[in-house]
């Protein structure tokens, strides 16, 4: 299975990286996880990258295979990525293109975060 998405955080997290997006054919949230637990599902460098080496950018658009979507209570867009293959960039959006797919949104907290603010 794959899916194709726009990336639109790639955000830090144990070490790694928390990489969310929309789906461009449903226009629902996903958020990329690995099967590594001591991160908490966090992304590599290495779990990111095209063919040629490079990594993802925001606002690229990817087609990356999955494993399963893995859902938790608070964060019921993930989706376990199958690490043994490279990411696929099919395009690149402009913030108007994933308007198009998903609408703004307005929510009193950030992915089930808490607190008033997002630290890096």
């Amino acid at each position: 299975m794959e899916v194709e998405l726009v990336i639109l955080t790639k955000s830090s997290k144990y070490r790694g990286y928390c990489v969310a997006g929309i789906d461009i054919k449903s226009g629902q949230w996903i958020r990329l996880t690995s099967d590594d637990e001591s991160s908490h599902g966090a992304l590599f460098t290495n779990n990111m990258q095209y063919e040629d080496k490079t990594i993802c950018q925001i606002l690229d658009v990817v087609r990356v295979k999955i494993v399963k979507r893995n859902p938790v209570e608070y964060q019921p867009e993930n989706i376990l990525i199958d690490k043994s293959y490279y990411w696929q960039k099919t395009g690149r959006y402009t913030i108007q293109d994933v308007l198009r797919i998903h609408a703004s949104e307005k929510h009193s907290l950030i992915f089930g975060n808490l607190n008033p603010y997002v630290t890096v």
